[in-house]
């Protein structure tokens, strides 16, 4: 996503409601997650079976410049996913953890995968907001429900 911080994990919840024979993984960072936590809660109450959400949580708004994000001190987004209701939650470490877990995912899911601060510079994606659209659209028209 790009110029809708926070909206990845609502725009493929909806996807995954109306297009329920596909599988939606939705990849989103702790800083886009912590502008909209209220997804959490909409997640753990109308979440379908073929949705699931994995957190990168290397505790920095990468994509704005790597400021520290509020889980680098004490928020835990996994207890947020919990306290919001979500049903199976699990937070990850390792990359062999990872695989295991998105192997066997059947039930909608929210992982939060703890890596290493990124201190690298984040280059803007060199694709406009309405061409990522577009391409979206493409794909899901070119797969029927």
């Amino acid at each position: 996503m790009l110029g809708s911080m926070g909206l990845a994990s609502s725009i493929g919840l909806g996807l995954a409601l109306v297009r329920k024979r596909n599988q939606v993984l939705v990849l989103d960072g702790d800083g886009s997650i912590l502008m909209n936590l209220g997804t959490l809660a909409t997640i753990a109450n109308f979440a379908p079976e073929n949705f699931h959400l994995v957190i990168i949580d290397n505790h920095a708004h990468g994509s704005t410049g790597n400021q520290k994000s509020l889980t680098a001190m004490k928020t835990d987004l996994l207890k947020i996913a919990v306290g919001a209701g979500v049903d199976n939650v699990a937070r990850v470490k390792t990359q062999s953890e990872l695989k295991k877990l998105l192997t066997n995912i059947t039930i909608p899911t929210v992982l939060v995968v703890e890596c290493t601060p990124f201190n690298a510079e984040v280059p803007t994606i060199p694709i406009s907001a309405v061409s990522i659209k577009n391409r979206l659209m493409k794909h899901l028209n070119a797969k029927p429900d």
